[in-house]
């Protein structure tokens, strides 16, 4: 999947997570991306945008709710 590899970067560039909570914190966004791209959303790259150490998109906002 394309967007994971951005996933990844954006987690090593902006975070300061250890590698154990990385994981965890990708497999929710990956997880996310799977459930939007289920209902019939698509989810582009450019929707994930850091904003004060949180990424925000109005699906991925509610989204991360329901995880």
């Amino acid at each position: 999947m394309k967007s994971e590899v951005n996933i990844h970067f954006l987690q090593q560039s902006f975070f300061d997570f250890t590698e154990d909570d990385m994981a965890l914190h990708i497999s929710k966004i990956e997880k996310i991306e799977k459930q939007l791209n289920d209902a019939g959303s698509i989810v582009r790259e450019n929707q994930l945008q850091r904003r004060k150490g949180h990424y925000r998109t109005s699906h991925l906002d509610c989204a991360w709710k329901l995880v």
